[in-house]
């Protein structure tokens, strides 16, 4: 039997689940199977920027001795390891089940995002999501650059995430890094906590990672950043380490300062900015100071124009890019800006 209601719709898009969606169930033998329908926020919520991904799931629902649980599968897949096969490009690259309850939180096991790296998005000033940030002017850049895709999708991963009590919840990740006899060599650790109430919103996250042949650890990160929401605007404030505790060289240790924020001047406009500043600890003439800012006009709910500026300036050897792809060979010295418009539609 086959019902059709208007509900909410579990989609990662924008700011994530949306009001007045319609979904379709189907009852089948106890289970329920929903899934989000092919809507949009309205324009005045619409918050993606022109380099950003989104993702959907697929949900199956039952119920145990009067506990409700949902079964989560992502829809997005990795074959061959290139963007270009997965779901969503970059941040489509997830594949996890996932078992829901409402009372105990959620137990996922799968191809997915760290803990950290979620918590980095949270706190950057340009992101419009836990999911979504921009690829240019922002803590991509740094973050690519100084870690490379670490902590952004980790294989065999198990994560724990608390019900939010009082806008305070908390994220757990273990991931075995699969080399056979060997219960170090290529794991990941993470851990997060969130707050996020009556307009203010922090969060504090670590992560580290060994490399798989050596076993040392090789990466070690940890955030904290905080905003405030007061209307249509969000700014915010974090401060980020990247470490490889095994080197003690050159961008092996550095801390990155961001500020700015975002806003939605009227159901149209959407603009964004933000500043970050690079520091190796280590080598202290190296040192890179970067800006991002963009601004969206909505055609319609599903297409806008966009245009977005970067400039960087490095000091040293610090390399800092204006975008990710320009991040990881890293820049010389001196000050190099970039500007790009286009059209989005979404599909």
């Amino acid at each position: 039997m086959c019902r059709r209601i208007a509900g909410v719709a579990d989609g990662w898009r924008g700011t994530g689940s949306k009001r007045g969606d319609v979904v379709r169930r189907c009852r089948r033998r106890n289970f329920f199977y929903d899934k989000p329908a092919r809507t949009v926020s309205p324009p005045s919520k619409a918050t993606r920027y022109s380099d950003s991904f989104a993702l959907s799931t697929k949900r199956i629902a039952t119920s145990c001795n009067g506990a409700a649980f949902k079964f989560q599968i992502c829809l997005a897949s990795v074959t061959t390891g290139k963007f270009a096969n997965s779901n969503g490009n970059l941040f489509g690259r997830r594949a996890f089940i996932e078992v829901q309850n409402d009372s105990y939180g959620r137990f996922r096991a799968g191809l997915q995002f760290s803990p950290f790296v979620i918590a980095v998005i949270r706190s950057d000033p340009r992101s419009s999501s836990p999911y979504e940030t921009s690829f240019t002017g922002s803590i991509a850049v740094p973050y690519v650059q100084l870690i490379r895709l670490n902590g952004l999708f980790d294989s065999n991963a198990i994560t724990y995430l608390t019900p939010t009590i009082a806008g305070l919840d908390a994220q757990i990740e273990y991931a075995p890094g699969g080399v056979a006899g060997s219960l170090n060599a290529g794991r990941r650790l993470s851990g997060a906590l969130n707050y996020n109430r009556y307009g203010i919103s922090a969060d504090v996250a670590y992560y580290e990672a060994r490399d798989p042949v050596i076993s040392d650890v090789t990466t070690r990160a940890w955030t904290a950043g905080a905003g405030y929401t007061i209307g249509p605007a969000t700014f915010r404030a974090a401060f980020t380490n990247f470490r490889n505790p095994s080197k003690d060289t050159a961008l092996s240790n550095v801390s990155v300062y961001s500020i700015g924020g975002r806003a939605s001047l009227n159901p149209f406009w959407v603009v964004s900015g933000g500043v970050y500043a690079s520091f190796d600890r280590n080598i202290k003439s190296n040192k890179s100071l970067l800006f991002g800012a963009a601004v969206e006009y909505y055609l319609s709910i599903r297409t806008s124009l966009y245009a977005q500026v970067a400039v960087v300036h490095n000091n040293g050897n610090m390399g800092t890019g204006l975008a990710v792809n320009s991040g990881v060979g890293g820049l010389t010295a001196g000050t190099a800006t970039g500007i790009g418009v286009g059209l989005r539609h979404f599909f």
